[in-house]
């Protein structure tokens, strides 16, 4: 059960790795995307009626699938008094969401670096040895794994991604910002598939540094730098060894990314976007471009996100599908 690109993405590859006697169920909205998407897809598909709410969705679940184990990864606030309502027939793991209810189910699982210590130790007391977090349970998609990177493959350039639609237009907020470090140094900016203006900075050909591309994990792989919102992007870059800096859309996103960076060492952390003009942005990555900051960030990133979260989260179904 999913929700977002992101969350589809990992839950699929997820189940690319699932051991050959387990029956893997998928459970998502019904709308024109995700009916393209899998309308060639061999697996079950459960799709959830337009009339239910995520949490009526769930009661729908525990019905039709009792005594199964269900992967909920969405960021749906569930109630607490619905998920203890209806766990006695149903082994609910949750995946990285923080709704009260995600304290009610079977097992939690937080695939992320920056927990805080109060998450931390409220899921340890409700869960004790069924609380998983860090680096070890982060999926790295096939797509990621599958990309070499090259940095410096044709010459040293900075990536640009504000995500996949940036809904803040921090592109054009940063626009001549860019256009000025692009005089010193080469500028790839990544566009989202969903972003409102993709169409327009796509035609824009007038740089010689500056250039916008739809975006691209081996372009991205192929460069020393990448600025970018903080997500799961961060964590891809830590798995490639690319320094990232990253800046925060919103005050939540902002704490995150400060706190990853200070308990990993494996980003820079600008701020969040509000207090980051156009001149902070051109002087630290300039400044930063060509210093040893950047082999150090990559060598504290060397290592700390292995291949085998998959193996990990399945063998913890598994436990509890055994209970």
């Amino acid at each position: 059960m999913h929700h977002g690109l992101v969350h589809l993405y990992r839950c699929l590859h997820l189940i690319d790795s699932s051991p050959n006697h387990c029956l893997c169920i998928i459970c998502t909205e019904y709308n024109e995307f995700s009916v393209s998407y899998f309308s060639s897809f061999d697996r079950i598909i459960v799709w959830k009626p337009s009339d239910l709410t995520e949490s009526e969705f769930l009661i729908y679940l525990s019905k039709l699938y009792s005594n199964s184990t269900l992967l909920v990864d969405t960021l749906h606030d569930y109630d607490s008094k619905l998920i203890s309502a209806i766990s006695s027939s149903l082994n609910i793991c949750f995946f990285n969401n923080y709704s009260s209810g995600s304290h009610y189910g079977k097992s939690a699982i937080f695939p992320i670096a920056h927990l805080t210590n109060k998450h931390i130790n409220d899921y340890t007391l409700s869960y004790g040895n069924n609380f998983f977090h860090g680096f070890n349970y982060t999926i790295i998609s096939r797509t990621v794994n599958d990309c070499s990177y090259n940095p410096y493959y044709d010459k040293p350039y900075i990536s640009i991604f504000f995500g996949g639609s940036d809904h803040l237009n921090l592109l054009s907020r940063y626009f001549e910002g860019l256009i000025e470090l692009s005089n010193s140094i080469p500028i790839l900016v990544h566009l989202g598939v969903a972003f409102s203006d993709r169409d327009k900075f796509l035609g824009i050909n007038s740089y010689d540094n500056l250039n916008f591309v739809d975006f691209s994990h081996s372009s991205l792989f192929s460069s020393s730098l990448l600025f970018s919102t903080f997500g799961v992007i961060t964590y891809e870059c830590v798995f490639k060894m690319l320094p990232v800096f990253t800046i925060g859309h919103d005050e939540t996103s902002h704490a995150r990314a400060k706190r990853f960076a200070s308990l990993t060492s494996c980003s820079f952390h600008l701020g969040i976007f509000s207090d980051v003009s156009n001149n902070m942005l051109v002087r630290n990555l300039r400044d930063v471009f060509n210093s040893d900051l950047l082999s150090q960030m990559s060598f504290n990133q060397s290592g700390k996100i292995d291949n085998f979260a998959s193996k990990r989260i399945w063998h913890i179904l598994r436990k509890l599908s055994s209970v």
